[in-house]
């Protein structure tokens, strides 16, 4: 058969899955198969409810100009001249919902169809689920319900924008069991005491326990763990501590107001030292040469009495200190003795006690008596006898006090 031109072939009415057609793609010859075609038209279709017909609208020379109706009313025109072949439909451009697809040929040329994309459904209406409680089953009875927990659980889900009031309207279950048997009684099955010493009476130790008792050093704590063991549940366990006391055998209870440590010992410095310590050692008290049997020393300016020899209305600095202060002592003595105050020196700031006499009647050092009693009222600075009847009216008196410098 002799060579014709494509325009004098007779038309072709159907495109059959076993037909061949010849096209250059990348610049090579191929095949191209009917089924091939379908199913690229297939695919190119796909959302649009497929493709209705595909028809020849025209003719110029070697063009021809050919038409693809969707079902959705959408066409396609494009031209083809012969000779020409597709190499390539792709999309190319979205905006909204219409999306822009490029169909390239082989000559270098290319056209462009839309595709407008359905409208989004809508979204439906929200829905909801509501919980309510009651202690007892709802029943068409009996039926009361509420938001507090209880045995009884109501599940209603849908539309409705607030709780549902009906009863009917929810699913109930039953969340709270029933009520289990009773368990058997606790009891003791074990019981251990176990001990270990420790340098720390506030951190559990983490040594080895021993049944045995060990030996404590001085200063150190007894540490004793008690474990209970019972039929059911974790064991309770208790701990209690003691701390081993230091040997009190030649110990002090301070040194210079220093006390001792958690050792026993008083640790000193030189500031610990004073120069007051050093003159009670250095001037040891001798026997007044004015008065046999009375010792005094002197300490700076001051004479101190061990045992003043107490001549009347003098006063005499002693070696006894009350509370850092030294204590003066003086004697008084009155003809009748009964309502008679003595009052201390305007520096006198408080007094230490008292001692009397009235003949052989010792005045106790404060209080008072009552009848056939001798004593003394102290009140400040001032001390007040009182003699009762059938008692001479002669008192003497010893008073030992401190003064404000």
């Amino acid at each position: 058969m002799a060579d014709k031109a494509i325009g004098d072939l007779v038309a072709a009415t159907q495109v059959t899955a076993s037909d061949l057609f010849v096209l250059e793609q990348n610049g090579a010859a191929k095949k191209l198969t009917g089924q091939v075609l379908e199913n690229w038209l297939v695919s190119f279709a796909d959302g649009h409810g497929g493709i209705q017909r595909i028809e020849k609208t025209g003719s110029s020379a070697l063009a021809d100009e050919y038409r693809i109706t969707l079902a959705d009313t959408t066409v396609f025109d494009f031209v083809v001249t012969n000779g020409r072949g597709i190499t390539g439909i792709s999309k190319t451009a979205s905006s909204g919902l219409v999306d822009t697809y490029t169909v390239a040929y082989n000559d270098g040329t290319s056209n462009t169809f839309t595709v407008t994309n359905g409208e989004k459904g809508d979204t439906g209406d929200a829905w909801y689920v509501w919980i309510k409680y009651a202690s007892v089953e709802p029943t068409a009875a009996s039926h009361s319900f509420g938001d507090l927990p209880d045995a009884w659980m109501g599940v209603c889900s849908g539309t409705m924008t607030s709780a549902p009031s009906d009863w009917t309207k929810y699913r109930w279950f039953r969340i709270e069991g029933e009520k289990g048997d009773t368990g058997d009684p606790a009891k003791l099955t074990g019981f251990e005491v176990v001990y270990q010493a420790s340098a720390s009476g506030t951190v559990i130790p983490s040594g080895s326990w021993t049944s045995a008792i060990p030996s404590v050093a001085q200063g150190k704590y007894l540490w004793t763990r008690v474990k209970e063991t019972f039929n059911t549940g974790d064991p309770v366990i208790s701990y209690s501590v003691s701390r081993i006391g230091i040997d009190g055998a030649g110990s002090v209870s301070s040194v210079n107001s220093i006390s001792p440590d958690t050792d026993g010992n008083v640790q000193l410095t030189a500031e610990n030292i004073g120069a007051a310590s050093r003159v009670d050692l250095d001037n040891i008290a001798t026997e007044s040469a004015d008065h046999p049997g009375c010792y005094c020393r002197t300490v700076g300016s001051e004479t101190e009495w061990i045992n003043p020899p107490m001549i009347e209305n003098v006063e005499y600095r002693t070696t006894e200190r009350f509370y850092g202060k030294p204590v003066y002592a003086k004697t008084f003595t009155t003809a009748n003795a009964n309502g008679v105050s003595v009052s201390l020196g305007s520096d006198v700031s408080s007094i230490v006690r008292v001692h009397g006499r009235c003949g052989s009647k010792l005045l106790p050092v404060f209080g008072s008596g009552g009848a056939g009693a001798v004593w003394a009222d102290v009140d400040g600075k001032t001390v007040t006898f009182h003699v009762a009847s059938g008692y001479p009216a002669g008192v003497e008196l010893t008073v030992w006090y401190v003064k404000t410098s």
